[in-house]
């Protein structure tokens, strides 16, 4: 996370880093490729 100030804070994240094809646990389903979250936080 990086704080801009004491009210604005963002937030990167990264998922399937590597882009590789898995299952999670106990799912039929392939996991979506590589993802990529921001996210902004603000305090009034």
């Amino acid at each position: 996370a990086y704080q801009f100030n004491p009210r604005w804070q963002v937030t990167l994240g990264i998922e399937n880093l590597l882009d590789l094809r898995y299952r999670p646990y106990s799912s039929g389903i392939a996991a979506a490729g590589r993802n990529v979250i921001v996210g902004l936080r603000a305090g009034f």
